[in-house]
Order: structure tokens, then C-alpha cells, then sequence
């Protein structure tokens, strides 16, 4: 396909002022934004879900986690040059008796945006939730790593080890293996997959490809049965979609995205067998191999590990983010960060999500590359993270519209410098992978 021109007429120009977020622009050529500073990431997806909670536990990808970050930092930021800095405290890793020990201390003068000092126990709470069984997050692997105590968390049975679990992906990709078009029809069916994106398998829900699953079912269908005037109506609505969406799929190309759901359903699935063995025994009670410093308001705890384990590594599994509350619909989490959550709304190339800071604001954005010159041209963004080098075109655009270029680990940011500084780059470093 071939690239699209950077240089855009001012036909063009006013069309596509007209489909950028406004609260992101810019009142003429000075550098103050209308609302605040507007980022826009290149290929960036915020899900409805995510901003629903801002809760860095729950996000699904790295840019999801990046923006949580903002508002619920984690324990310490990696940098690529210095290593594992301070952020809200430290993780200190040694070796004790054959196996790793590691120290998480907080800095309990650091408080959330509503005045309250972090506590360890925080800590703790974030800890339990990764490793519930249905958790599926971004931290929704870390269950099978080798830290005492928590596969008994898992699946609320003490005593329960490493070496009792079942090898469920194995299992999962036995299952999976040579499907024919009965057996993944069969699979679409049990695990309901095929109508993921109804509400009860509500017809008027939309499906991925932006028709309605009424108007779907209805031109995709061979079956004569969709024709009949009660289908959609009827009281077993849900199981008859169910069928229809699977007879549907089953005979299309696969997709990645549903063999993927399909896989997590299965996965899902097993786990939930296997914790129910356990639901009538004795529940495992607080995290072995957790432990609280003395006192009642202690800033620090220690997590062992059943082996060594490499000491980046410990520190990234045990690097979580700091959260007061657990969010809600409608309930902003509390977070120990430079922002909180305030809005959150659509634009042109995706979700733009704001947050606010001591009466100034930071507005994020997934951005088509395409656009990215675009937006510097019209003012519409104050900084633009680019996933890859910029092309001499790009490059001479960027320098055009006034905007610096500045490589940051894996990214490059392209932006305002009358708007931007170090100590903002800074305070976004993890959208900068």
C-alpha cells in the first residue's frame, strides 16, 4: 500500500480538524493547550472496560498499564541506562537457605490524592488478586511462578504446591489440536465465544464488524430458521444465537482474536474443575510466605520465592502498582501517582482518556501514525510517541511544525518544547518501551 503524503492540502487540513478531539487543541500559535497537554500514542488501545476502572491491575496491554501507571504507580520504575529506581520504595532481593527472599519497603510520606498515606497492606491486597483463578490481567501469568503460598491463594487450599497443578496448557493445547469443523463448532458452542460481544446475545448488539448481530445472523446465516418471524423474539434467544453464531464461524476463516478466546475460556474452564475439588476442604488462610514488618503501621514486607530466582526477574514479578481502593462503575481508584482519573471520551483514531493534576490536565490518545504529522501541524497534540524512527520525511515534518525529536529507550517522542520538559517525558517513561 502506499504511504500517504505528509503534506496535506487545506482542504484536507480543515477536514481533518473537524474529526480531532477539540479539547486537545491549541489557541493559535502559543503553547497553551485548552485543555491541558495532549499526548497521542501511536497505536494505542484503551478499552472501554480499562477506563471504566483505571486500575493498572486490570489492563490487558502495555498501554493500558502505562496509562494506570500515571495514577497508581508501581513500587519502582526501571530505567535503561540506571537500572531498577525508587518510585514509591524499593524491592530489595537476597538469598536465604537456597531459595530468594525479597524485602518490599514503601515510603509511607508519599500519599494517595485523597491525603491518606500508602500502606503495605495495599501491597498485600494487589498480591491476592493476582493470583485469583479467573484474574486475567496484566500480571494474569504470574501465578505460576515460584512464590511460596501463592498457588494455595490461587485455589483457596493450604498446602497446595507447584508440583500439585496440573500442566493446563498442555491440556488446553490437546484440545485445540487438529480441529475439524464439527469439533471447533462444538468448542464455539461450549465456550460461547462466537456471541462474545452481546449482552445476553441481544440481537441488537453489535457485532466486531459494526452490523448489528440481528443484521449479521441474517446475512451470514444458511440456515432457513433466522427467516422465521419469531427467531429473534423468542424466549431461548440466547442458546439459539449461541447456535447460529457457532454454525456461522465455524465455517469462516478462523480468526486469531476468537481461537485466542476460545483458548482463554478453556483455560479458564479447567482451573475452575480443578479448584472445586477443593471447595469443601479447609480454605487457605493469609499468604504463606508473606510477611508484614513489626508494628501496626508497617511500611515493608517480604515475599519468598520456593527457588532462586534471577533478581530482575523477582523484581518485575513483585513490582506492583500501589491502589487504595479497588475501583467500581462510577468510583475513581485512589491512586499514589502524579494524576487522577477525570474523563474519558472518543476522538478520531480512538479513546482520548484525561486526567487531572492540581487544576492542570494530561489528555492520551491512540494515534494513527499516518496522522501524527497532522496533528503537530494543527496543534492538536503537545507530544507524540512513536513506536518506531520516524522516516526523513516525518523527521523534516516534525522539525517544520516546530516539535523536537528525542529518542527514549525503544520510542521516539516527538514534541512541543515550549510545552513539554524533561520532568513530563519523565513522569510518561513507561509508554516509552
Amino acid at each position: 500500500m502506499k504511504k500517504r503524503a505528509l503534506h496535506l492540502s487545506a482542504f484536507a487540513l480543515a477536514a481533518l480538524m473537524l474529526l480531532l478531539p477539540a479539547g486537545c487543541a491549541k489557541n493559535g500559535d502559543t503553547a497553551v493547550y485548552t485543555a491541558g497537554l495532549c499526548v497521542g500514542v501511536e497505536g494505542a488501545e484503551f478499552s472501554e472496560a480499562f477506563t471504566r476502572t483505571m486500575n493498572p491491575i486490570y489492563a490487558e496491554n502495555e498501554d493500558e498499564f502505562a496509562l494506570g501507571t500515571l495514577i497508581a504507580p508501581t513500587v519502582m520504575r526501571y530505567d535503561p541506562e540506571k537500572g531498577w529506581q525508587k518510585q514509591l520504595g524499593t524491592i530489595e532481593v537476597s538469598e536465604q537457605d537456597g531459595v530468594t527472599v525479597a524485602k518490599i519497603t514503601l515510603d509511607t510520606s508519599i500519599k494517595y490524592s485523597n491525603g491518606r498515606k500508602i500502606s503495605v497492606t495495599a501491597y498485600e491486597e494487589m498480591l491476592k488478586r493476582i493470583v485469583n483463578y479467573s484474574y486475567t490481567g496484566y500480571y494474569r501469568d504470574y501465578y505460576k511462578n515460584p512464590i511460596e503460598g501463592l498457588v494455595a491463594t490461587r485455589y483457596n487450599y493450604k498446602g497446595l504446591t507447584l508440583e500439585d497443578i496440573p500442566d493446563f496448557d498442555a491440556q488446553v493445547d490437546a484440545q485445540m489440536k487438529d480441529l475439524d469443523q464439527k469439533k471447533y463448532k462444538q468448542l464455539l458452542i461450549d465456550t460461547e465465544i462466537a456471541g462474545l460481544y452481546t449482552s445476553q446475545q441481544n440481537p441488537e448488539s453489535i457485532a466486531p464488524d459494526g452490523r448489528s448481530f440481528r443484521e449479521f445472523v441474517l446475512a451470514e446465516s444458511r440456515s432457513r430458521e433466522v427467516k422465521e418471524p419469531d427467531f429473534f423474539t423468542s424466549p431461548n434467544i440466547a442458546s439459539r444465537m449461541t447456535a447460529q453464531l457457532a454454525e456461522i464461524y465455524a465455517q469462516k476463516p478462523r480468526e486469531e482474536w476468537m481461537l485466542d478466546e476460545v483458548r482463554d475460556a478453556l483455560l479458564l474452564q479447567l482451573q475452575n474443575e480443578f479448584k472445586e475439588q477443593f471447595h469443601s476442604t479447609t480454605p487457605s488462610t493469609p499468604i504463606s510466605g508473606y510477611k508484614q514488618g513489626s508494628g501496626y503501621y508497617t511500611d515493608n514486607c517480604t515475599v519468598t520465592f520456593t527457588k532462586i530466582v534471577d533478581r530482575d526477574e523477582a523484581i518485575a514479578m513483585l513490582n506492583l502498582p500501589i491502589i487504595y481502593s479497588s475501583a467500581s462503575a462510577g468510583k475513581t481508584v485512589e491512586g499514589a501517582g502524579e494524576y487522577v482519573f477525570e474523563s474519558t471520551r472518543d476522538g478520531n483514531d480512538g479513546r482520548i482518556v484525561t486526567l487531572t493534576n492540581s487544576g492542570s490536565s494530561l489528555s492520551v490518545i491512540g494515534i494513527d501514525r499516518e496522522n501524527v504529522a497532522a496533528t503537530m501541524k494543527l496543534r492538536q497534540i503537545s507530544l507524540a510517541i512513536l513506536r518506531s524512527e520516524p522516516d526523513a520525511a516525518m523527521k523534516a515534518e516534525i522539525e517544520t511544525n516546530g516539535f523536537a525529536l528525542k529518542k527514549i529507550n525503544g520510542s521516539y517522542a516527538g514534541y512541543d518544547k515550549q510545552a513539554v520538559n524533561d520532568a513530563l517525558l519523565a513522569k510518561l517513561n513507561a509508554f516509552f518501551r
